[in-house]
């Protein structure tokens, strides 16, 4: 397969922070991030294009399908249940220049609508109860969800008749359906080109923050993979898709939602050999696709995790110190290595400047970055500054406060201390 640009939009997005997981090393792939306005995604996403209109907005299709052109895209990969919605109609209309890396229009039609999936599913696998009007509710708590909508979003739980009046008034589109009090499943799925259910995986949503997995592990329940032959001999899926379940009081599992595209935390199947976003593209290009499953336990678990952008900040060499700094408490400082390699890369020079009580020569070579760094300066006189040999180009990083401060004063050079240094490391 020729290298193939992919879009990704809104690349801000849970799902688009999974599929770049999924697709940065992909040699086969030129990856790129577009959102409407600046977002996380411009600090993860290298080449990254800003100002595509909102979805609701009457140009959105236009304007993505003019960007699309221009770039020379090849695949538009997206990442937020409107958007597929929205382009999936037109392409299905011949309204979209380039490869949508989702399932058909109609699939994405039903998926999208809590009534259209329910009125689908209701007689061919177990679902939760869906009570027309408040009338028809015959006990407490239930659940309120809006049409459209995905990872919560507008749901709330009533336990009266009053709150579901409540909520009803503030929102008349809002279904009312069985409340499920047991445990939460998504089942990551992927089917060829063929209709083939190529895969599918059941996973525990543990701990759930605004509708988002964010500790995740697996499960292997028989009644997920029926369920997932069922919904896939009844849908034209194509990809990587997914399906939610919940457990109702007595323990059975209910249809609650189908998602056709890449969830945000299919990166726990991804690190077994599953790689959803790339098996895609390939299932696209016309390969026959069929993973690699690792047989090992694994946890998923998610928390924020922080991006840098540095304005202003130029060096020309960076000077690093070794002990509790590059090696701490016997150990390797993988983030410093990180950095150190980007510095590497992109031919800054690097220099190991240390007061080690030993030959550090000895101990890089016991630690294999003997061939690490373009120099090793090795300060035996205590009495001797490090201020003395570093240039005005470079950068200085010491867990040392003294030091730091000894350099900063006297140099007038960015300082940083080890724990500053993912500061230092670039997105994308």
């Amino acid at each position: 397969m020729m290298n193939k640009k992919i879009l990704v939009f809104p690349c801000g997005s849970e799902i688009a922070l999974e599929i770049h997981r999924s697709l940065a090393y992909a040699k086969e792939v030129s990856l790129w991030g577009a959102s409407t306005r600046n977002d996380h995604g411009s600090f993860v996403y290298g080449n990254y294009i800003e100002g595509i209109p909102h979805v609701s907005d009457p140009s959105f299709v236009e304007a993505i399908a003019r960007c699309v052109r221009e770039e020379q895209v090849d695949y538009l990969f997206p990442a937020y249940d409107p958007v597929i919605f929205k382009l999936a109609r037109a392409k299905h209309d011949g309204a979209f220049p380039c490869g949508l890396l989702t399932s058909p229009w109609e699939t994405c039609r039903v998926c999208l609508s809590k009534k259209r999936t329910h009125d689908l599913f209701k007689d061919l696998v177990p679902m939760p109860r869906h009570y027309a009007s408040v009338e028809q509710v015959d006990g407490y708590p239930v659940w309120l969800k809006p049409e459209y909508g995905s990872g919560s979003k507008g749901a709330c739980g009533a336990n009266s008749r009053d709150e579901v009046q409540f909520y009803l008034a503030k929102d008349p589109s809002l279904a009312i359906f069985e409340y499920l009090p047991g445990r939460e499943y998504t089942v990551d799925c992927f089917t060829d080109r063929h209709g083939n259910l190529v895969f599918a995986g059941g996973r525990e949503r543990e701990r759930i923050s605004n509708g988002i997995s964010i500790r995740t592990y697996p499960v292997a329940n028989p009644q997920f993979q029926r369920m997932a032959q069922i919904i896939n001999n009844t849908l034209a899926l194509r990809g990587a898709w997914f399906f939610q379940v919940k457990a109702d009081g007595a323990g059975e599992c209910k249809l609650i939602e189908i998602g056709p595209r890449v969830s945000g935390a299919m990166g726990l199947y991804r690190n077994v050999g599953v790689n959803f976003a790339l098996m895609t593209l390939y299932d696209a290009e016309g390969y026959d696709v069929a993973p690699i499953v690792n047989a090992y336990d694994l946890i998923y678990d998610r928390a924020l995790v922080g991006r840098y952008r540095q304005t202003g900040l130029a060096y020309q060499a960076v000077y690093t110190d070794l002990d509790d700094c590059l090696i701490v408490h016997g150990k390797l400082n993988v983030m410093l290595l990180t950095f150190l390699y980007q510095c590497v890369a992109r031919r800054i020079r690097i220099v190991l400047l240390t007061r080690h009580a030993g030959d550090p020569c000895a101990t890089l070579r016991r630690y294999r970055l003997e061939n690490l760094f373009d120099e090793v300066i090795h300060l035996t006189d205590r009495a001797r500054r490090k201020s003395d040999v570093i240039p005005a180009d470079a950068l200085f990083i010491d867990d040392s406060f003294g030091e730091r401060q000894d350099v900063a004063r006297r140099l007038g050079i960015p300082v940083f201390s080890p724990d500053m240094v993912e500061s230092l490391v670039a997105a994308g």
